[in-house]
């Protein structure tokens, strides 16, 4: 409908969308940057850690991006990704979509060679509480692929 009328039910879509992103934003709100960092310390031999990067949202996650300093050094250690799941996000059990992801992960890393971020920790809840749904994955940096790399792929 292009003369900006919309219908009954594109109404209450926007209604519920409205209302998840409000529940969303006051989720997030509740969110302490330092209990992520502690979280994430617990499972890195409880070495300090900062973000390296601003946190970005998605529809169902939270992402918060961590690095660990080495102790002689300014350098990077390893930079890991938090994805902490929203809550409310899903009508059917919170950690089910988290769990699945969880299980395809392992799954194609087990059986193909189709390179994937390593899991180092994982956490499913019900709860809708901060920080109980969560995946800690390895950063991976995003790159662009080569003319060259593309050229080289087998037909397979």
């Amino acid at each position: 409908m292009s003369d900006g009328c919309h219908s009954p039910q594109q109404l209450k879509d926007r209604i519920v969308q409205s209302c998840v992103h409000r529940d969303h934003d006051q989720f997030i709100a509740t969110i302490c940057e330092d209990d992520v960092c502690r979280l994430v310390s617990l499972y890195h031999n409880n070495d300090l850690c900062n973000f390296f990067k601003l946190p970005v949202r998605g529809s169902y996650n939270i992402c918060y991006f961590i690095h660990f300093m080495s102790d002689n050094s300014n350098e990077d250690v390893e930079k890991w990704v938090v994805r902490v799941l929203l809550a409310p996000c899903l009508i059917y059990r919170n950690s089910n979509k988290l769990e699945n992801e969880i299980a395809t992960m392992q799954l194609v890393h087990d059986k193909t060679t189709i390179p994937i971020p390593k899991i180092h920790a994982y956490s499913l809840s019900e709860s809708y509480k901060p920080l109980l749904s969560f995946i800690i994955l390895e950063y991976i940096k995003k790159q662009k692929p080569l003319y060259s790399q593309l050229r080289d792929l087998s037909d397979e």
